[in-house]
């Protein structure tokens, strides 16, 4: 079993969100230690982001999946036509807008995961949550590129484009700071290496946090939640 973080097929991944929907959510401060419990909070690093690897977005988790597709001769008119049409807008651009068509010639890289582990503030307390064994619900659509665009993400895999008319399909999932996830697992308390501030502590006190991590018998599950406020979903 791989030590990083695992992505949740579709079927799973909703599956989970409609049951997390009818688990009230745990204020961070009330968690008790090996508790199963639902939390929500915004995501913070103790260190440096670490960049995704396509479009080396900072970020805390990343998952890609990708391939690279090598366009057939006779759609390369077509493309060339669509592509003057969309050289008067703005917004996404033509291969972020365009899937590949079926019978091009498509080789699937092996999906990667990684990221680091990350701290969750709801405001009134905050958790680790160690991503390793984790399981993962993110959000994010498929995009297209000329792959000699992404020549830094295919040389570090020892790959190559061929011509201009090799694509780089790619979903880039990522988590960054700042965004707001649900976690739903069992907690530890372990000593915490830097308390907020809070005002005098009582005689020979350890300031304790709590700590999401998956177990054996105990899984841990990373929800990302693409909305502004924490009791925005339920």
């Amino acid at each position: 079993m791989s030590d990083g973080p695992s992505l949740m097929d579709d079927k799973e991944a909703t599956r989970l969100r409609l049951e997390l929907r009818r688990i009230p959510r745990t204020p961070i401060r009330s968690v008790q230690a090996d508790e199963l419990v639902k939390v929500r909070g915004f995501v913070a690093l103790e260190g440096s982001a670490v960049p995704a690897p396509v479009t080396g977005t900072p970020c805390a988790i990343y998952c890609v999946d990708a391939k690279l597709v090598q366009r057939s001769l006779e759609w390369t008119g077509w493309t060339e036509e669509k592509r003057h049409q969309f050289e008067s807008l703005t917004g996404p651009t033509f291969e972020e807008s365009f899937n590949v068509w079926p019978g091009w010639q498509s080789s699937p890289l092996p999906r990667e995961t990684g990221g680091r582990d990350l701290v969750l503030d709801d405001g009134q307390g905050r958790a680790q949550v160690r991503i390793e064994h984790a399981q993962l619900s993110l959000l994010g659509n498929w995009r297209t590129s000329l792959a000699t665009n992404r020549t830094h993400f295919l040389s570090r895999r020892s790959l190559r484009a061929r011509d201009h008319n090799t694509e780089l399909e790619y979903r880039e999932l990522t988590v960054v700071p700042g965004e707001i996830l649900t976690v739903f697992g069992r907690a530890v308390y372990e000593a915490d290496p830097d308390p907020p501030p809070s005002g005098p502590h009582p005689y020979r006190a350890v300031p304790l946090r709590s700590v999401f991590a998956a177990g054996p018998a105990s899984p841990l599950y990373i929800v990302q939640e693409h909305v502004v406020a924490l009791d925005a979903v339920g």
